[in-house]
């Protein structure tokens, strides 16, 4: 007996809602949560569909990371010529001020430059 592998079936227009979702919180890198309330979406919906479309095979399974992951913190003697504040990144960006800023400029910052995770 020949043995047979179910043919995928097309998306419905439902899965493929979901599925341009999904796309644009990978392209955009943040948070599915945080997307999904920035768009007005529900958080559970998104997670179902998200589950459902790697059961079809129309989005990767991910892994969890059983790592840790840490960043390494450097403190430095150096003197400063007043206050400072300095902001790094994960990425290895840093930002710097002479003054501590307000803190919606830092805000703004950590938006722009894709908030927590």
């Amino acid at each position: 007996m020949a043995k047979t592998t179910p043919t995928r079936r097309g998306l419905t227009a439902r899965e493929e809602f979901w599925l341009a979702h999904l796309r644009k919180i990978e392209a955009a890198g943040i948070a599915t949560k945080a997307y999904a309330e920035r768009r007005g979406l529900s958080v559970d919906a998104l997670y179902q569909a998200r589950r459902q479309l790697v059961v079809l095979g129309a989005w990767p399974e991910q892994k969890a990371s059983s790592a840790a992951v840490f960043t390494p913190v450097r403190v430095i003697d150096a003197p400063a010529p007043g206050p400072t504040c300095r902001v790094r990144f994960a990425n290895g960006a840093v930002v710097e001020w002479s003054a501590a800023p307000g803190p919606e400029v830092l805000a703004d910052l950590l938006d722009r430059m894709g908030g927590a995770r």
